[in-house]
C-alpha cells in the first residue's frame, strides 16, 4: 500500500503536469471509487471545467485544489496515478477505472487492480475535517517533543498508535516497522 513517502513522490512528479490545467473531461467507470461521497457521474460533473490550482497531500490522500472544491484521491493498496502525454495514445486496460482529460492535452488515469482506492469531491474548507487525518510527519511542527506530547497518557500499543491515521497522517505498516526497528523497539 502506498504510504506517505510514495504518495509525496507521486505528488511532486504530477505537479508540473497538472497544476494550471483545466479538466475538460472526467470519467469514472468503477462505482466503488466514489463510495464515500456521491456517484461517479456526480464526481465527474463536479470537476469538469475546473482548473487545478494546486496539488497537495494529506497523509495518503492526494488533494487537487479546484478553487472552492477539492478532488480527493486515495490509492488504496494497488492504485496508481498515470500521466499520459498528449503525443502518446491513451491505452487503458481493464484495471483503469477513471481518467481526467486536460486542456492542452494530457490524461491522468487512475489504475487499481484491487479497487480499494477512492475518488471524491469535497468543499475545500471541509477537506481536513472530513479526511480526519492527524499531524503530518514531514511538517516542521512534528518534533520529538510533539510526539511525546501526543503519546502522553495514551494506553495503546506503539505500533497501532503509529498506524492510527487520526494521530499521525500517512504512516503505514512498512514505515511503522522501520521506525520501530531503528528505535530499537519491538512492537
Amino acid at each position: 500500500m502506498p504510504e506517505l513517502p510514495e504518495v509525496e513522490v507521486v505528488r511532486r512528479a504530477l505537479v508540473p503536469w497538472v497544476v494550471g490545467r483545466t479538466i475538460v473531461e472526467a470519467r469514472i467507470v468503477e462505482r466503488r471509487l466514489t463510495r464515500r461521497r456521491g456517484t461517479p457521474e456526480e464526481c465527474a460533473t463536479a470537476v469538469v471545467g475546473r482548473r487545478i490550482r494546486a496539488l497537495r497531500r494529506r497523509g495518503k490522500f492526494f488533494v487537487f485544489d479546484l478553487g472552492g472544491q477539492s478532488l480527493i484521491v486515495r490509492l488504496g493498496m494497488t492504485g496508481q496515478l498515470l500521466w499520459w502525454d498528449p503525443k502518446e495514445q491513451f491505452q487503458p486496460d481493464g484495471h483503469t477505472h477513471a481518467h481526467l482529460c486536460f486542456s492542452r492535452g494530457g490524461i491522468l488515469s487512475y489504475r487499481d487492480v484491487r479497487k480499494f482506492g477512492e475518488i471524491f469531491v469535497l468543499p475545500t474548507r471541509a477537506v481536513d475535517s472530513t479526511l480526519g487525518v492527524g499531524v503530518e510527519p514531514l511538517d516542521s511542527a512534528f518534533t520529538a517533543a510533539f510526539l511525546a506530547g501526543i503519546c502522553r497518557g495514551c494506553r495503546v500499543r506503539i505500533k497501532p498508535f503509529l498506524l492510527d491515521q487520526r494521530r499521525i497522517a500517512g504512516i503505514g505498516n512498512i514505515y511503522a516497522d522501520e521506525a520501530l526497528f531503528r528505535a530499537g523497539i519491538r512492537p
